[in-house]
């Protein structure tokens, strides 16, 4: 909704009567409409403004500019005019001081000779000259459009004569009001209220009202709504749902919707309901309820911090094994690798490469239900709805030693997460949104056996993977990091670091060969040596080790994505 009239109209005028385009737009607003091109130098578009910035207009400091720009720079001397002609009056736009004493205007101007000049007006007293009152604003006081203008006055001291064009925007007030939604009706949460309705016809958004207090008796306009209201905004006309959160627990509160349409009018409120807040249990509470042995995050303090040390010890593990790797795998690991193949390898290729990227995307869905300790129903499947977490990751690969294939390191980063509902005091789903996230990190050795594809052309290759991993999660609500305290006291807090291992293999497909001449460009744009489509199939077994004290967010999945050899 707009909170100020702010009317742009920009002309693109010549010298000579040419075609000119215009633009005029609503400030704030996305919609921006474009006039086409006159088969004269008269450009004319069209800008629609609603009730809240009619009322606008009588703000200690209203405001509506024109701005303007010459495509060609005027000769010395030629003047130009703004005018502002009010439904009711009639303005000459072919002269530049007629009708002074109806029109609003800027007095006229010499241009300068140097550059091409550019311009912006603004009214400051828009309202009084428009004799416009607040009361006609909510009935459509503009008895018909209003229209502005730049009237551009071109000389010719040899002919003694003045040539006038103009560029111009209609604006029209629409008062008129969308359809307000129907059916209303609520689900309480402990600290926020979700709110369903039928969607209006009109509406491109709308807004959501909560107080404790009746609303609908107090409203006799939407935009002189009482002090006080919970609002939120949600965006899209066809939207039938939204959640006003920021509430008390343990109170009713009444609640109204509106809609909004396209030039932010305001429908009149809905029907009106009520929706209780009370207390809910989210995601880690119902495990922990359920006699999960997941301890969490005593020691919350220092656990994000940990995970992330881990990654930044990750990444100079790796810069350090590059930088050494003549001297940590020269030994042993040679005897296994053919010199006589990693020469033949260097030589076909077009650039050096020794990295690889992987981008894998896939779902994963961790092990905690088939915990021994859970009861029924299991917490995971009841809160989440049996939904799998929506997750990728990216790895990034340093080949240390090439011959029949390659050996490295894999360092990966991943996030996975997914979104449920709490449930309230009878077992069923609340209003509140509770969350499960994690970010797995990995570390391991790998194997490409990509000799196929270096000497013969197959344009598969696969790789296999094992090491270690460490899983930093959270689970959160409405009131943010979820906790659980027993009833003998004792707190633990829904975020923590998991350990464990991975394994894994990946079918690697070639797509150089299906596009050589775009493979060689983009190497030798980029240094990519070779692109991939992939499947990875990979286990991870993460629950510290069998530890009876952390939960299990093992799972086998499969992951597809893209991948680089650079």
């Amino acid at each position: 909704m707009l909170r100020e009239l702010l009317l742009t109209a920009v002309g693109l005028l010549a010298v000579v009567p040419v075609a000119s385009s215009q633009t005029v737009k609503v400030s704030d607003s996305s919609s921006i409409l474009d006039a086409p091109a006159a088969g004269d130098v008269d450009g004319t578009a069209n800008v629609t403004f609603g009730i809240a910035d009619c009322l606008n207009l009588f703000a200690e400091d209203p405001d509506i500019s024109v701005s303007w720009t010459f495509t060609t720079k005027p000769a010395t001397g030629n003047d130009y005019q703004v005018k502002l002609q009010h439904g009711s009056e009639s303005c000459s736009f072919t002269e530049i001081d007629a009708a002074t004493d109806v029109c609003l205007r800027e007095d006229a101007t010499a241009f300068s000779t140097s550059g091409t000049p550019t311009g912006t007006y603004t009214w400051s007293e828009l309202v009084n000259d428009a004799a416009l009152t607040r009361e006609a604003c909510y009935e459509g006081g503009l008895s018909s459009p209003w229209t502005i203008a730049l009237v551009y006055e071109s000389s010719s001291s040899l002919l003694g004569t003045s040539t006038y064009s103009k560029s111009q925007a209609i604006l029209t007030l629409d008062a008129s009001r969308p359809t307000p939604p129907t059916e209303l009706r609520t689900v309480g949460g402990e600290t926020a209220v979700e709110v369903k309705w039928t969607a209006s016809s009109s509406a491109v958004s709308y807004e959501i009202w909560a107080d404790t207090a009746p609303i609908a008796s107090r409203v006799t306009r939407p935009e002189e709504a009482p002090s006080g209201l919970k609002v939120k905004s949600v965006e899209g006309g066809d939207t039938t749902s939204g959640s006003i959160s920021g509430l008390r627990t343990g109170v009713t509160y009444y609640i109204v919707v509106l809609a909004l349409d396209e030039v932010g009018n305001l429908s009149a409120v809905s029907e009106e309901v009520t929706g209780a807040t009370a207390p809910t249990t989210d995601f880690f509470e119902a495990y922990k309820a359920a006699g999960g042995a997941e301890e969490g995050g005593q020691c919350s303090a220092s656990t994000p911090a940990a995970g992330w040390m881990t990654m930044a010890s990750l990444g100079v593990a790796m810069w350090l094994i590059r930088r050494r790797r003549r001297v940590l795998l020269g030994g042993g690991l040679v005897v296994l690798m053919a010199a006589g193949a990693a020469d033949a390898h260097a030589a076909q290729r077009s650039s050096p490469a020794d990295s690889t990227l992987d981008l894998r995307f896939g779902s994963w869905k961790p092990a905690i239900d088939k915990e021994a300790s859970l009861g029924t129903p299991k917490p995971f499947a009841q809160i989440f709805d049996g939904d799998d977490l929506f997750y990728f990751e990216g790895v990034y690969g340093r080949e240390f030693l090439r011959g029949v294939g390659s050996l490295g390191l894999n360092l990966s980063v991943g996030y996975g997460g997914v979104a449920g509902k709490s449930l309230d005091l009878s077992g069923a789903s609340s209003g509140d949104t509770t969350t499960f996230r994690m970010v797995p990190l990995r570390l391991g050795a790998f194997y490409r056996f990509d000799w196929l594809q270096e000497r013969f052309g197959v344009p598969v290759v696969l790789a296999g993977e094992a090491g270690l991993t460490t899983i930093q999660w959270w689970t959160a609500s409405e009131g943010g990091i979820s906790d659980f305290a027993t009833e003998a006291g004792v707190r633990s807090v829904g975020s923590g670091e998991t350990h464990g291992w991975h394994a894994g293999a990946t079918a690697y497909l070639l797509l150089d060969t299906f596009a050589p001449g775009m493979a060689m460009n983009f190497d030798a744009d980029s240094g990519v040596n070779n692109s991939y489509l992939f499947v990875n199939y990979m286990r991870t077994e993460a629950d510290d080790f069998g530890s009876k004290t952390s939960w299990s967010l093992s799972d086998t999945t499969t992951l597809f994505g893209i991948g680089f050899e650079m």
